[in-house]
C-alpha cells in the first residue's frame, strides 16, 4: 500500500509509537490507544488494542477495516454511563486513567478538549492558634507566680519607726486591724462644735513616704509609714438658699445716700445638720425695703471717696478745678445751678468729656419762696419746678438727657417734699464731710478735711458762689495725697452701684 493514499483516519496508518505532531499534548500507540504525555515528557498508555476493541468491539471492527464508526456508534462511545465505565473497567482488567496534571488537554487530531478533574490547592496552616496558646500560657505562668507570690511572699516596711515584716497588699488599714498601730479616734460633731460621738469622727490619719494617706493605699516594700491619732469630723448637712421678702418703709436715720427703693428681696442660706437637726442661717444678700432709704455707702475693702462740688459753673474756678481732677487721673460730681448754666456751656461739656458727672443743684438754688436755702418753704409746683428746669438746663448744654440724681440746696430734703418729688428724682445726695470751704476757714483747713476721709464718704466743697480760690489750691494738695494712701475716686453714680445695706444705725 506504497502507493496509495493514505487515509489520516486508518489506524494501520498511525504515526509509530515516541512520535506525536507538534502542538498536540498526546498522541495514539501502534494499538490505537490513546496515550498522554506527562510533564516529565515520558507517554502513558490509557489502555491496550484489547481493552479498545472489548469496550465496543463494533468499532474495533469497523476501524480494522479502514472504515469510519457511524455517529449513532461514535454517540454511544462518548456517552458512556458511570455504570458502564466501571464495568468497562472491570471487563478489561485495566485501572481507571489517573488524574492528568495539565487543567486542559487539546486533542489536536480529534478536535476535542477534555478538562482534567479539579485539584483542590494544599491549605496553609493558621499560626494563630498557636500564638494565642503561647499568650494564655504565659498569662496563666503569670497568675501562679503573682498567687504565690502574694500569698507566699513578705515586703518590709517601717511602721511608726518599727521595721515589719508584713504580707503583699497589705494595706495602711490592715496594718491598724493586725494591730501594728493603735491611734485614737476623733470624734464627730455636730455643725455648731457640740459633741455628737465620742471616737465616731476620723479612725487615724496616716503619711507613706511623708505623704498623706488613707486606709486603702496599699504598702510596698521599703515604704515608711507613720500612723496618728485621727481628727475630728463634723457632721453631714443639707443646705438650701431661702429668700428674705423685703418690706416697706420710710427711714428717718441720717445718711448721706437718700434713695427711692422699690424694694428687693434678700437671700439667706440655711444650713441643718442632718443628725442634729441644729440649724444654722447666713445673709448673703440683704432685703432692700421699698420706700425711701437714707444710708452711707459701704464699699467693702474699696478704698473710693467721692468729691462734689456745688454752686457752679463759676467763671476761672470751674476750669481750674477740672485741670487739678484731670491731672490727678480723678473724677467728681458737679451740682450745677440751672440758671448759671448759660455761657458756661463750655464747662459743662468739658466736664462731662472728661468723665465727671453733672448733676442739678436745682434752678436758682430755691430762690424766692424757698430763701434761696429750702425747697420745703416752697410750694409743689414750685419744688418741681426748681428740679426740673434744672435738669433741662444741663441737658440742654450736654445735648444727653440729665440724671435723676440731685443735691437739694442746704442738704434740705425731708417731710413733704420727699413725697412731691419721688416722681422726678430717683436719689438725693448729702455729705459726710463738709470741708466748710465757703466760709473760706484757710486752705490748710479745707485740705485736713479733705485728706480725713474714709472709704465710701462723700466730701463736700463748691466751684461757685464766691471766691474759691482756697478750695482751688486745697484740692491741689489733697488729692495727691489720698492717692498715695491708696485711694481712688468715683462719681455719685459710680457710688450707688453698691450694694444698699439693709440697716443703718
Amino acid at each position: 500500500m506504497s502507493g496509495a493514499t493514505q487515509n489520516p483516519r486508518d489506524p494501520n496508518q498511525r504515526k509509530p509509537e515516541g512520535s506525536f505532531t507538534q502542538g498536540s499534548q498526546f498522541r495514539r500507540g501502534e494499538s490505537g490507544r490513546l496515550v498522554t504525555r506527562s510533564q516529565g515528557g515520558a507517554y502513558t498508555s490509557q489502555g491496550s488494542s484489547q481493552g479498545y476493541a472489548s469496550a465496543n468491539p463494533r468499532q474495533a471492527h469497523a476501524r480494522a477495516n479502514g472504515q469510519r464508526p457511524s455517529a449513532a456508534h461514535a454517540r454511544a462511545n462518548t456517552r458512556p454511563s458511570a455504570q458502564r465505565a466501571r464495568r468497562g473497567s472491570r471487563q478489561s482488567g485495566y485501572a481507571q486513567r489517573p488524574q492528568l496534571e495539565q487543567p486542559i488537554i487539546t486533542n489536536r487530531a480529534e478536535g476535542y478538549q477534555t478538562r482534567a478533574p479539579h485539584q483542590r490547592p494544599a491549605r496553609k496552616r493558621s499560626k494563630v492558634p498557636v500564638v494565642v496558646g503561647i499568650l494564655a500560657a504565659v498569662a496563666i505562668l503569670v497568675g501562679v507566680v503573682y498567687f504565690l507570690w502574694a500569698t507566699f511572699g513578705v515586703m518590709n516596711v517601717t511602721v511608726n519607726g518599727v521595721e515589719l515584716t508584713l504580707k503583699p497588699g497589705t494595706t495602711v488599714e490592715g496594718v491598724v486591724e493586725e494591730g501594728h498601730a493603735s491611734p485614737t479616734p476623733g470624734n464627730l460633731l455636730a455643725i455648731d462644735g457640740s459633741l455628737l460621738e465620742q471616737g465616731a469622727g476620723q479612725p487615724f490619719t496616716a503619711t507613706v513616704d511623708g505623704e498623706a494617706a488613707d486606709g486603702q493605699t496599699v504598702l510596698k516594700n521599703g515604704n515608711v509609714v507613720q500612723i496618728s491619732d485621727g481628727g475630728d469630723t463634723t457632721e453631714e448637712t443639707t443646705t438650701e438658699e431661702v429668700s428674705i421678702p423685703f418690706g416697706t418703709s420710710s427711714s428717718d436715720t441720717w445718711g448721706a445716700i437718700h434713695v427711692y427703693s422699690q424694694g428687693t428681696d434678700g437671700v439667706m442660706q440655711r444650713v441643718t445638720g442632718t443628725r442634729s437637726g441644729i440649724v444654722q442661717e447666713t445673709v448673703l444678700q440683704a432685703p432692700v425695703d421699698a420706700g425711701y432709704v437714707q444710708y452711707n455707702a459701704d464699699t467693702g475693702d474699696d478704698k473710693v471717696v467721692a468729691l462734689t462740688f456745688d454752686d457752679g459753673p463759676w467763671d476761672t474756678t470751674t476750669q481750674q478745678i477740672l485741670d487739678i481732677l484731670k491731672e490727678n487721673g480723678a473724677v467728681a460730681t458737679f451740682f450745677t445751678i440751672g440758671n448759671q448754666i448759660a455761657g458756661h456751656e463750655d464747662l459743662v461739656k468739658e466736664a462731662v468729656a472728661n468723665g465727671n458727672e453733672v448733676c442739678t443743684h436745682t434752678w436758682d438754688h430755691a430762690d424766692g419762696s424757698g430763701q434761696g436755702v429750702n425747697l420745703t418753704y416752697m410750694s409743689p409746683e414750685e419744688q418741681i419746678n426748681e428740679v426740673e428746669k434744672g435738669r433741662q438746663a444741663i441737658t440742654d448744654a450736654t445735648g444727653q438727657e440729665a440724671p435723676t440724681v440731685i443735691r437739694s440746696p442746704g442738704g434740705n430734703f425731708y417731710g413733704d417734699t420727699i413725697q412731691i418729688l419721688e416722681p422726678y428724682v430717683t436719689a438725693e445726695i448729702n455729705w459726710n464731710i463738709d470741708t466748710e470751704d465757703w466760709k473760706r476757714p484757710g486752705v490748710d483747713a479745707i485740705v485736713a478735711q479733705i485728706e480725713s476721709a474714709q472709704p465710701g464718704d462723700i466730701i463736700l466743697m463748691h466751684d461757685g458762689g464766691g471766691d474759691r480760690s482756697q478750695t482751688v489750691e486745697a484740692l491741689s494738695i489733697a488729692l495727691p495725697y489720698l492717692k498715695e494712701q491708696g485711694f481712688s475716686f468715683v462719681t455719685i453714680d459710680q457710688l450707688l452701684q453698691y450694694p444698699i445695706p439693709s440697716v443703718q444705725e
